[in-house]
């Protein structure tokens, strides 16, 4: 965010948090109420889905009709667990030795 950004909502219009905080319980994402209580004062952001996307690696669709999660780069996964995080960095891992090994 841009200091001119975090300003408007923690200093020109101070009390913003506590007053979305009560509804910040009934949605699953802080990041969503953040762009809400932007838009209040004017700050439109601009949707990046699917580059950031609620899936997992688990949970991606993967097939036929589903080429606009494939055919993008995926620049966070959010709602991931501890060992949604290990299994992925793992899965990096055992992918860069294999490419070593073709490579040599």
């Amino acid at each position: 965010m841009s200091k001119a950004a975090v300003s408007q909502i923690a200093v020109t219009h101070k009390g913003t948090a506590e007053r979305w905080d009560a509804k910040t319980k009934e949605y699953c994402c802080g990041d969503l109420m953040l762009g809400k209580a932007l838009k209040e004062y004017g700050t439109e952001l601009q949707d990046s889905w699917p580059s950031v996307s609620g899936e997992t690696p688990a949970t991606m669709p993967f097939g036929p009709g589903t080429p606009e999660y494939w055919c993008r780069p995926a620049l966070t996964m959010h709602h991931l667990t501890v060992k949604d995080m290990k299994d992925l960095a793992d899965y990096e891992a055992q992918r860069k030795t294999s490419v070593s090994t073709r490579e040599a």
